[in-house]
Order: C-alpha cells, then sequence, then structure tokens
C-alpha cells in the first residue's frame, strides 16, 4: 500500500451543514485519489454520476481491506446501487471511519447534499493516511 496517495491533499474533516455548498474541486481531488487506488479513471468531474452506483466505492475498500465487501452489484437497479452504497459505508466503518462522518446511502443516490459524501471520503482517506 505504499504506492497509494496517502491524502495529503486532505484537511481534517469539518462539520458540514447541509447548506454548505459544493466544493467542485474538493470532488475533483477525491475522483482523483479513488482512481489512483482503484486503478482507473473516474474521470475529474460530476462525483455524483461517477460514486452514485456504489461500484467504484465498493472497489476502494477492497483495495484499502480486501475482501470488506464480498459481492458488488454490477446491475443497473436502484436496489443494487443502494446496496453497493451500503456495502461501503457499512465496510468503512470497520475500517475506522466513525460513523457520524459517514452519510445515508440516500444521500449519495439522490445526489443530494455532495458535501456530506466528499466529507465521508475524505474521512475514509485521513485514515488510510494514518495507517502508513
Amino acid at each position: 500500500m505504499a504506492d497509494i496517495a496517502p491524502g495529503y491533499w486532505l484537511s481534517p474533516p469539518k462539520t458540514y451543514s447541509s447548506r454548505d455548498k459544493r466544493d467542485l474541486g474538493k470532488e475533483m481531488k477525491v475522483l482523483h485519489w479513488i482512481s489512483a487506488i482503484i486503478g482507473r479513471s473516474l474521470g475529474d468531474d460530476n462525483a455524483p454520476a461517477k460514486l452514485r452506483d456504489g461500484i467504484a466505492l465498493c472497489e476502494l475498500i477492497n483495495q484499502l481491506q480486501p475482501g470488506s465487501v464480498s459481492s458488488i452489484t454490477r446491475s443497473r437497479s436502484s436496489f443494487g446501487k443502494i446496496q453497493n452504497i451500503s456495502k461501503f459505508l457499512k465496510a468503512a466503518e470497520l475500517y475506522g471511519v466513525n460513523k457520524e462522518d459517514l452519510f445515508l446511502p440516500s444521500t449519495l443516490y439522490d445526489g443530494h447534499h455532495m458535501v456530506e459524501v466528499i466529507n465521508a471520503i475524505e474521512s475514509l482517506a485521513l485514515r488510510v493516511s494514518h495507517m502508513l
């Protein structure tokens, strides 16, 4: 895991209110960090669309902790997407991310309050950097 970007670009998590606006620059950095770890490009824009099916998030946590998500649903159904997001959230909590830093599956699936989603991924990145 030495070649994985430790998340040096991250600042400590802060408390976000649902009124905080999206930071597209931060979303781009998060997408690049995920891409570096999973070994495939997610691009650098439209984080909600890139993460909505939960597949990249499941791949991310499986790279950090192999076997965290035993099966990733590749179906295009809403149920499958929400199931993937839920699996990621459970695995992230087991990895050591504080439950308070996580989000509800519907937050990402519906594309609302992306600040909360990005905050959760930043918290995961910080956890990774502390483990290196």
